[in-house]
């Protein structure tokens, strides 16, 4: 599983969310190379203050999760 921060607050709290269920995920900054098709599926956490870049980037791996049937 893919969580992708996009500055989230409260990405602490879904780190240990998910280690408490015993998902294998990884994350990485929204700003950096990510290539869905190596995940089973994909977290797009919150941010904390409004970004175009981060919308362009968002809505670039939505579309991207849904050609691929990734679950988002």
């Amino acid at each position: 599983l893919l969580v992708v921060d996009n500055g989230s607050s409260t990405l602490q709290e879904l780190e240990s969310a998910l280690q408490n269920l015993r998902v294998n995920y990884k994350i990485i900054r929204y700003d950096q190379s990510i290539t869905l098709s190596d995940y089973s599926g994909v977290i797009l956490t919150g941010r904390s203050s409004p970004s175009d870049e981060i919308n362009r980037v968002n809505i670039r791996l939505i579309k991207e999760a849904k050609l691929l049937q990734k679950p988002l």
